[in-house]
């Protein structure tokens, strides 16, 4: 308990002044932390991929917020949108792989699966390519619609082309739920 609170302390003290220093980082950085906070969820969550999702989430965040409080255009906000969809969709597809990999030369993994997840059946291994297949797939697919939350600042643009801060969340929310909605 005392750690937590101690990091607590931390973050409302002396880390606060830098996080904002985050919204200026250019995207060679910003994708540095990206792939650096990718590693380390995979590596706590041992290999699954799914909790990589909230990077995106958060770069979603940043990038939109950073378009926000520029002020930058609709299509320099679309831009960097784009950009970092593909740099977050390629960090996840390269630890689905990774996770792919390790389970097709894990030899027990139809039981391994089985006992985890309760199954009254053998787990096959056609069970286990379709697992992947279509697991890997719409992780994908989830990160793009969810980097969308905060990516897409056209739809939160005012007539003017300025990206307002007091829009972002409503149309961030409106976009977890409905992401078809970017395009």
């Amino acid at each position: 308990m005392g750690g937590l609170a101690l990091g607590v302390l931390l973050d409302l003290t002396v880390l606060r002044r830098h996080l904002d220093a985050l919204f200026d980082l250019g995207p060679k950085a910003l994708g540095g932390l990206a792939l650096f906070y990718s590693v380390m969820i995979y590596g706590f969550f041992m290999g699954m991929p799914v909790f990589n999702l909230l990077v995106g989430v958060i770069g979603g965040y940043l990038v939109g917020r950073k378009a926000a409080l520029h002020g930058l255009s609709a299509d320099r906000a679309n831009r960097m949108a784009r950009v970092t969809a593909m740099v977050a969709t390629s960090i996840l597809a390269v630890l689905c792989v990774a996770t792919a990999w390790m389970a097709l030369h894990e030899p027990t993994i139809g039981s391994q699966m089985r006992g985890m997840l309760g199954l009254p059946f053998e787990v096959t291994t056609p069970m286990i390519y379709a697992t992947i297949g279509v697991g890997g797939a719409a992780l994908r697919g989830g990160v793009v619609g969810l980097l969308a939350a905060g990516l897409v600042a056209s739809d939160f643009l005012t007539s003017d082309g300025e990206v307002t801060p007091d829009r972002l969340l409503v149309t961030s929310a409106s976009l977890l739920v409905l992401p078809d909605l970017q395009d």
